[in-house]
C-alpha cells in the first residue's frame, strides 16, 4: 500500500501522452457537502476496446505532502468495466456527509488485455496505458487571500489558512535575471487548513520568485527568504 499510495503521489497531476483519446467530464468533480450524488462521464475516441478500471482515495495532506488512503464510505458504480470505441460510460458516485470538508482523488486506469502478452510489437503500449487523476471536492473554493507562502532553505511551502480549498496552477519558478525554471510540478492543490511543499531547484541558487495562476489570476510571490 505504501508503495502504490507513493506513486500516486509522484504521478497525481500526470496524464500519459495518449490520454486526449479519453474524454472525461468533469475535470474537477463537485460533491454535495451534505452527502449525495455526483457522477463522471467517460468516452472513447481510441480505435481499440479498453477495459477501464476506478478507484477513488480520500486525500488530505500531512507534513506538507499529499497523503492517500482507499476511500471506503465512497460507493461507486461501476468499478471496472470495457469501453468500446466510440461509447460512453457514467460512473454514478455516492459520497458520504462530510459537513462541507471532504476531498478526494478519483483515478480511472486502463487495464491490460488478458489476451496480450507482453510482446515486443505490444510492449510499449502497453507501458503508455491511459489514466486519468481528478480531484473530487465537496467544499468551496479559497480565496488567494487564504494563500501563505513560505520561503527556507530549500523548499516552499504552500500554506492554506482558509477554509476552502486552493487550486494553484502554472507555477514555475523565476530567478532573479528574469528567466522561467520549472517548478515540480506545473499544477498544485492546496487543501484547507494544509500545507504543500515544493523543492527548489537545486541548480539555480538565483531563484527569487514563484510564479502561478489561480483561476483566470496570476500572481507571483517574492521569494526573499529562501537562503
Amino acid at each position: 500500500m505504501r508503495a502504490l499510495l507513493t506513486a500516486l503521489s509522484s504521478a497525481v497531476l500526470a496524464l500519459p501522452a495518449l490520454s486526449q483519446q479519453l474524454t472525461v467530464s468533469p475535470i474537477l468533480v463537485d460533491a454535495p457537502a451534505e452527502g449525495g450524488a455526483t457522477s463522471i462521464s467517460i468516452g472513447s475516441t481510441l480505435e481499440r476496446t479498453v477495459t477501464m478500471q476506478v478507484r477513488v482515495f480520500g486525500w488530505d495532506q500531512d507534513g506538507g505532502a499529499d497523503r492517500y488512503t482507499p476511500a471506503r464510505a465512497v460507493r461507486f458504480a461501476p468499478e471496472i468495466f470495457r469501453l468500446e470505441p466510440g461509447a460512453t460510460q457514467i460512473v454514478r458516485m455516492l459520497v458520504p456527509d462530510t459537513g462541507g470538508k471532504g476531498a478526494w482523488r478519483i483515478v480511472i486506469d486502463e487495464l491490460p488485455q488478458k489476451s496480450e502478452a507482453p510482446t515486443s510489437a505490444t510492449a510499449a503500449r502497453l507501458n503508455i496505458r491511459l489514466q486519468y487523476i481528478l480531484g473530487m471536492f465537496a467544499g468551496d473554493v479559497g480565496s488567494e487571500a487564504d494563500l501563505r507562502i513560505d520561503a527556507e532553505a530549500g523548499t516552499v511551502a504552500l500554506v492554506n489558512d482558509g477554509d476552502g480549498y486552493l487550486r494553484l496552477h502554472a507555477l514555475a519558478f523565476e530567478t532573479s535575471d528574469g528567466e522561467i525554471a520549472p517548478a515540480s510540478q506545473s499544477i498544485a492543490y492546496v487543501l484547507p487548513w494544509s500545507s504543500l511543499i515544493l523543492p527548489l531547484p537545486a541548480d539555480r541558487p538565483d531563484i527569487h520568485a514563484l510564479r502561478y495562476a489561480i483561476g483566470q489570476t496570476p500572481y507571483a510571490a517574492e521569494l526573499g527568504g529562501r537562503q
